[in-house]
């Protein structure tokens, strides 16, 4: 429910900022030509975000056969919804320059018997096999944007920046399951064995964005960061799209809302992680803002 929300929401955001291209180029004013421009120098903000997940998974063995794509709610249990935090801060160095910092931080567990084989690294997962499994997502965003259309009602910007995922990963599976050497006989049967894994994917992004001062207190954000191609030891795609609403009450102080969805795909081949992630996740974000 809230990822086709957020779906519907990122397209409206997408479509509000096409719009911005339409504002006539005379609209980009010489910087510092205007002192009393709405957009704050530096802003820090922290707050909550309801997430709802639908995310797959498959860890290739080690003698480089293919594992099984497993639905990582559906199959290990890990929760579909979970509240978190995210903290982040913009500072603009100059009128039209702007760095934006962002972490946030997402821990799942899940605890379920096995409904149907499967295999996950090393590891053959047999019908009624016990699955106890966390994982454990910390994202780093780091971006410069460039705003290329700035009056008092409108900033539209782009800018290059990373999207870093550091992703790790265990799976202790109890009871039926086997595993098999290269030559395929079976080493281990029975008892308990533990797969984990850990990656840390950068990931380079071009964004996208704007903001509409509705009123001298009230703004309208968007923006969008996409990321396609083969980097590194790493290929895949990414989107991260968000919109949102903020309210500055006093001089200083502010609070917001915002609907974020990120789809992201990536094929490793690292050392600790050989195999594929389908990661997506959307929710209403809460926070509040400090500016300067």
């Amino acid at each position: 429910m809230i990822l086709r929300l957020c779906r519907t929401l990122s397209a409206v955001a997408a479509a509000a900022l096409a719009a911005t291209l339409l504002v006539p180029p005379s609209a980009a004013v010489a910087e510092d030509a205007d002192p009393k421009l709405p957009w704050k120098r530096l802003v820090f903000f922290g707050g909550g975000m309801v997430f709802n997940f639908d995310s797959e998974i498959a860890l290739d063995t080690s003698s480089g056969n293919l594992g099984t794509s497993i639905n990582l709610e559906d199959v290990l249990g890990l929760e579909e919804d979970l509240v978190s935090y995210r903290i982040g801060a913009d500072w603009r160095v100059r009128p039209r320059h702007r760095f934006d910092l962002q972490y946030y931080s997402i821990k799942r567990d899940g605890n379920r018997s096995a409904t149907g084989g499967f295999d996950f690294g090393d590891i053959e997962v047999g019908l009624g096999a016990g699955l106890d499994s966390t994982l454990k997502l910390d994202t780093y965003k780091a971006s410069y944007n460039y705003s290329f259309i700035q009056t008092p009602k409108w900033d539209v910007h782009a800018g290059l920046g990373l999207h870093a995922m550091d992703l790790s990963m265990r799976l202790t599976v109890s009871g039926a399951f086997s595993i098999k050497d290269p030559d395929g006989v079976i080493v281990e049967d029975g008892g308990a064995v533990t797969e984990e894994f850990s990656v840390l994917a950068p990931l380079p992004v071009v964004g996208f964005g704007g903001a509409y001062a509705i009123t001298p207190r009230l703004f309208l954000r968007g923006k969008v960061d996409i990321f396609a191609l083969e980097f590194d030891d790493y290929r895949g795609q990414l989107i991260d799209g968000i919109v949102g609403i903020d309210y500055d009450f006093t001089d200083n102080l502010g609070i917001g809302a915002a609907f974020n969805l990120v789809d992201i795909g990536v094929e490793a081949n690292k050392d600790r992680f050989v195999g594929s992630l389908d990661y997506r996740y959307g929710g209403l974000m809460v926070y509040a803002r400090l500016f300067m």
